[in-house]
């Protein structure tokens, strides 16, 4: 059996970035979802006064730190910082005294504007499936609006890509495509860097930066079908699976959510060999769950396919 999670997150570490900025540091990973502005609370030690908070973003890379925006801080002042609502990724609360902290202003104002980075797709980047997601995190957060306005996608034919932008927080976004790109087809992804715009105003001048990346060939894509059984009677929970190409370690996983067990189906995999795992997420809560040894409580219910599967 394995062990659950049970231990509570706390604070690692506090300190301001910036006259405008605090960055917080957490013992493990956080979910975003419950990072929100309402749990964050500024006190001056001194006067009593709750300092603005405008913007808190947990980092995408790592999930163990939080960048916080602030409004202009007062030279000299010290900060109690509280935290409310914080969960781990096991759903453990980040409770009190744990979720406090005191942070002394910076007199230092922030100059350095944003930069980004394209998290799964290099330099000319090929074989990227074309169901993906292109995803984006930036150094501190930025302001959704003058992105928003200039980001295009477009292909050889300067043939915008239409789709949407999806914000997990103001250091990471999701472009979505309306549909999935073509195959074998080179894309542009061209960003206005003076649209690339934090808290502070700072950005950068009349420049542009364009990502370039090509889709997977048709000729080396595939798909895989299979069934999901669950033979305990009265189980619950969604279904989720997971096919790894462990022939492309730095492939993204594949998964796929199913409301119950059945039939599934996952097209447009690359070549490769997979190894296909699944669980029943019995407690609703998007991971899997291990179990308890006092009190006793067992582990999700999971499977991993006994042969590697090749593509």
């Amino acid at each position: 059996m394995a062990k659950e999670d049970t231990s509570p997150p706390f604070l690692s570490s506090v300190r301001a970035l910036d006259a405008a900025r605090v960055l917080v540091r957490f013992s493990e990973p956080m979910m975003t979802t419950a990072a929100s502005l309402d749990g964050v609370a500024l006190v001056d030690t001194t006067t009593g006064a709750a300092l603005p908070i405008l913007n808190i973003s947990l980092v995408p890379s790592t999930l163990l730190e939080a960048q916080i925006v602030t409004a202009l801080q007062h030279a000299g002042a010290t900060y109690r910082m509280t935290l409310s609502g914080f969960r781990d990724l096991a759903g453990n609360p980040l409770a009190s005294p744990q979720n406090s902290a005191v942070v002394s202003a910076s007199a230092e104002r922030d100059t350095t504007p944003p930069v980004f980075e394209v998290p799964g797709i290099v330099a000319n980047a090929v074989n990227v499936p074309i169901d993906d997601s292109v995803f984006l995190s930036f150094s501190e957060p930025v302001r959704a609006s003058p992105f928003e306005q200039t980001f295009v996608v477009f292909d050889t034919a300067r043939t915008r890509v239409r789709g949407r932008l999806l914000w997990s927080s103001a250091m990471a976004v999701a472009f979505v495509p309306a549909r999935p790109l073509s195959y074998g087809t080179s894309y542009r992804i061209k960003i206005d860097l003076d649209s690339l715009m934090d808290f502070s105003g700072n950005h950068w001048k009349d420049s542009s930066a364009l990502v370039k990346f090509q889709t997977l060939d048709e000729g080396r894509v595939s798909s895989m079908k299979g069934s999901v059984i669950d033979e305990m009677p009265g189980g619950v929970g969604r279904v989720f699976l997971s096919a790894v190409n462990i022939s492309e370690p730095q492939d993204k996983p594949r998964r796929l959510i199913m409301a119950r067990p059945g039939e599934f189906t996952l097209e447009g995999m690359v070549e490769g060999r997979y190894a296909v795992s699944v669980f029943r997420d019995a407690d609703s809560n998007g991971v899997f769950s291990a179990g308890l040894p006092f009190p006793h409580r067992s582990a999700e219910r999971f499977a991993l396919f006994p042969d590697t599967l090749k593509l």
